[in-house]
């Protein structure tokens, strides 16, 4: 569940591999303060529970959490349930109690009907609270919800969901160094920075947090550093794919060093030959430097796509190599098999935009651009409500 920039060369596309690769997609979201006893302006002759709804949305929107959660409850008693209640308040208690929150994801899924904007998120959301309240750990439990929220882009409800451990269980280093991550992500990276040299005191053994901060070193423009920092984790945690993945591209901004971090890519597919994940990532990187892309990228590429057809992370990295090798024929041939698995990915959106504006078919790429926008807006962006009171 980790995050880097999308920053693509090439036809300007850089994929999203895994939640450990997600991007810095939120910053400055206002932290729970106390409810406002300022009066709410509802529209025109408003019933009870729209008026109620309308502000709740508007505390969700500001990160007055408990406040919104208290008008989200108001609304449930009032209206009954409905998909928009029922998942805000389980995201909200996602992040305190992940009983409570599971309850509400399961009435929310239970609904006869389940709109697709909630559908997978809630589904996703029940996973992670499932695999939390598996172990009778307290801070375990807030840990992995927090990372369930962070995974769909929730990061400010995650944070709070780390804070809490911490607070509740001081020397569990996974929720330092998780609170760490989620600081870097919400634009707090000193704070990030304590929470990881914490983390690391508490567990000197753990490869997250120097993996972490490897991460931001380069975030930060600081490859030598983070080369220092992923060499760690990898030492640690020789096995895993990722880890040697951003130790690569570390190597590969320092001046000199890029034999060095093919190496690392070369060693990862040696470690992990019917790994997919790890054969993604390897093709990733020489896609990303236009390295070997027919000798060693494509190859890979289509081993993946054997061990799993159905991967649409393969598929999109072989439209974007064929891009890359100027043949956009198989490029849209593998788009559309990657479409047909998950029409609303905003990846394969994105690319498709790209394609057709490559093929200066711009109206096509706007068309595109749109639906992508549409589909990345995480669910907490935008709740129902909030575009009533605003007059949207």
């Amino acid at each position: 569940m980790l995050g880097s920039q999308n920053n693509h060369p090439g036809w300007g596309l850089r994929l999203g591999l895994l939640a450990a690769l997600l991007t810095l997609i939120l910053a400055g979201l206002l932290w729970w303060t106390e409810p406002s006893t300022a009066p709410v302006h509802a529209t025109p002759s408003p019933s009870p529970g729209e008026d109620t709804l309308q502000r709740a949305a508007r505390l969700l929107a500001q990160g007055r959490w408990r406040a919104a959660r208290a008008a989200y409850e108001a609304v449930l008693r009032r209206e009954g349930p409905s998909p928009e209640i029922l998942w805000q308040l389980a995201r909200l208690w996602a992040a305190e109690d992940p009983v409570r929150a599971r309850a509400y994801v399961q009435r929310l899924l239970a609904l006869p009907q389940v709109p697709n904007r909630y559908q997978a998120p809630a589904q996703h959301l029940e996973r992670a609270l499932t695999r939390a309240l598996a172990v009778e750990h307290p801070a375990y439990q807030l840990v992995e919800a927090g990372r369930g929220l962070a995974r769909l882009g929730d990061w400010a409800l995650a944070r709070e969901a780390w804070r809490r451990a911490v607070d509740m269980t001081p020397g569990y280093a996974p929720a330092w160094a998780y609170l760490g991550q989620a600081e870097a992500r919400l634009g707090n990276p000193q704070r990030a920075w304590e929470a990881w040299h914490r983390a690391r005191l508490l567990a000197p053994n753990d490869p997250l947090p120097p993996f972490l901060m490897g991460l931001q070193a380069l975030e930060e423009g600081r490859p030598y550093e983070a080369a220092g920092w992923l060499s760690r984790a990898v030492a640690l945690r020789p096995a895993e794919p990722v880890f040697r993945y951003h130790l690569a591209r570390a190597l590969a901004q320092r001046e000199g060093f890029f034999h060095q971090a093919w190496s690392q890519v070369t060693r990862l597919v040696a470690m992990h030959p019917q790994d997919p994940i790890a054969l993604q990532l390897a093709a990733r990187f020489a896609i990303e430097h236009r390295v070997h892309l027919e000798d060693a990228a494509l190859p890979w590429l289509r081993r993946a796509y054997t061990l799993n057809p159905q991967d649409g992370t393969t598929l999109l990295l072989l439209a974007w190599a064929y891009q890359e090798l100027g043949q956009p024929d198989l490029a849209m041939r593998f788009l559309q098999k990657a479409q047909a698995l998950a029409p609303e990915d905003p990846r394969v959106l994105h690319m498709l935009a790209l394609w057709y504006q490559s093929q200066g078919q711009e109206a096509s790429a706007q068309r595109y651009r749109e639906q992508a926008r549409r589909a990345e807006a995480p669910l907490y962006l935008t709740p129902q409500g909030l575009e009533t009171s605003s007059g949207k």
